[in-house]
């Protein structure tokens, strides 16, 4: 503390006047030894680590994680040896200049994280059979770039040659900004020079996940002029779901809500017309006239459902009013039906943003299903094999596109 500072300021003072002749009897070694000590002390915290994750490195340290330690001792060894030998005015424009040379060496990698196109990658939304084959053959028209780092002088001419080359191949392009966390005047200029050169081949640019110190600088250089607001997203899977109907629309496929009939959804695929009536003889419809909740997380659950018009949300309840969406179906698509298979509490819960109509199946009615119709059955059990199916063979592209 102030107190023992004080006395120990105050002893060495009387030491010096009045016993000067004593401290000559301290050995030169011990004098030596107190200077060490003390120079030692006053080396920052922050050094000592450094020192000792270099010379007794933990396992998970090791690579490129040890190299950046080796460099980093190497700016204060050179530093120090500057002091030593020169004086600090020296040593500190040594050190503003390695620090300037270490920054570059660290951010001047490519700003690019990873590619994804559509035929790797799906947005949540869960779409009917007919558009999801669409995706399947058109998907390589939506290509997504996931950028990090600081985008700068250093990394954004390379940027902007690489983007340049696949918007030629591509008619929808996606940068998630989420992961760029600086940007400079140079940088915000060379995505402007972007916006431009895609729109100009006819290929839509779509941005998502701009922190707000990001999306100011981009407005600001005009960016709002040239990518329309309705282009702006907040994250990258709004983006890409955007991205997929701007390439079913093109391919002719309805991306409007519209209100469809039983056969033409996923739960009445390759039943006949006769089959079709005797199904909705089971089924239960159900109105929900604005936003609304179907069921929630934890409810108990026999029953799945098709929306015959409207989009469900299948989101995950987090606490304090916040909540993350797993999943988005469209019109047709058959969702719910885990509980119709393990009668187990549902794992998620089901929201309306608008007026949706539902039918629901229940296990009940399915069994009668089974009994009175049998063939029928067979015919629901396998569109919940497909759908499934569809579902686990998205996830894996995501994964793989995610190793690669």
């Amino acid at each position: 503390g102030r107190l023992n500072g004080l006395i120990y300021a105050v002893l060495m003072a009387a030491m010096i006047i009045f016993a000067s002749s004593v401290i000559t009897w301290i050995p030169q070694s011990v004098m030596a030894g107190l200077l060490i000590f003390f120079g030692y002390l006053m080396i920052d915290d922050g050094t000592r680590r450094l020192l000792q994750q270099l010379f007794f490195p933990k396992e998970d340290v090791r690579g490129l994680q040890y190299k950046r330690l080796l460099v980093n001792f190497g700016v204060v060894m050179t530093v120090a040896l500057v002091v030593v030998f020169g004086d600090m005015i020296k040593a500190a424009g040594v050190g503003v200049f390695m620090a300037v040379l270490l920054f570059f060496m660290t951010n001047i990698k490519p700003v690019m994280r990873r590619r994804l196109t559509g035929v790797l990658h799906r947005s949540l939304r869960v779409r009917s059979m007919e558009a999801t084959a669409v995706l399947d053959r058109e998907g390589k028209q939506i290509t997504m770039l996931e950028m990090e780092g600081s985008l700068f002088f250093g990394t954004a001419e390379r940027l902007s040659t690489e983007v340049q080359a696949m918007s030629k191949r591509t008619t929808v392009l996606i940068l998630d900004l989420k992961r760029v966390r600086d940007i400079d005047a140079t940088g915000a200029r060379v995505l402007l020079q972007i916006a431009r050169s895609t729109k100009a081949q006819k290929c839509d640019l779509l941005l998502s996940g701009a922190i707000p110190m990001v999306e100011s600088v981009l407005r600001s250089s005009g960016m709002g002029e040239v990518v329309p607001l309705h282009h702006w997203f907040d994250d990258s899977d709004q983006a890409f779901e955007a991205a997929e109907d701007y390439v079913l629309v093109r391919s002719g496929i309805k991306v409007t809500h519209t209100s469809l009939r039983l056969g033409q959804t996923m739960l009445a695929h390759g039943l006949s017309a006769e089959e079709v009536k005797i199904l909705a003889d089971y089924l239960t419809t159900r109105e929900f006239p604005g936003k609304s909740f179907l069921f929630y997380q934890g409810d108990k659950g026999d029953s799945l459902f098709v929306a015959a018009d409207g989009v469900v949300d299948i989101v995950l309840l987090l606490g304090n009013k916040r909540q993350r969406r797993l999943t988005s179906f469209a019109p047709g698509v058959i969702f719910g039906e885990l509980a119709l298979l393990d009668a187990k509490p549902r794992s998620a819960t089901a929201s309306f943003l608008g007026p949706t109509n539902v039918w629901e199946l229940s296990r009940t009615n399915f069994d009668r299903i089974a009994i009175e119709h049998p063939e029928i059955a067979n015919k629901i059990l396998l569109n919940l094999s497909l759908s499934l199916s569809e579902r686990l063979r998205t996830r894996t592209r995501e994964i793989q596109a995610g190793i690669d």
